[in-house]
């Protein structure tokens, strides 16, 4: 009778489990900071870039230059979400 009922018990997690990981969630909106890549990062001086990315400025230009430059990422398309330019990523 126990192991009925601790199978019973199992089963039914199994499927609230897998009801719940089938429910559509609202998608939340990414918290950031306007004009950060644009205005606030490249006023850093060469140190504090350093710091703060660990890397050098130099590397992520010639890293920006070089995804930017890929031809298996597509420069344009037509469906989903607004494309984000390589320098903001």
């Amino acid at each position: 009778m126990n192991t009925q009922l601790a199978t019973k018990y199992t089963d039914n997690s199994i499927l609230l489990l897998i009801s719940a990981s089938n429910e559509k969630k609202e998608r939340q909106q990414a918290i950031g900071i306007t004009g950060y890549s644009e205005q606030i990062a490249r006023s850093y001086t060469d140190s504090v870039f350093r710091s703060h990315f660990r890397l050098r400025r130099t590397s992520a230009e010639l890293l920006t230059g070089l995804v930017g430059a890929c031809y298996e990422i597509p420069s344009e398309h037509t469906r989903g979400r607004q494309q984000v330019s390589v320098e903001k990523q």
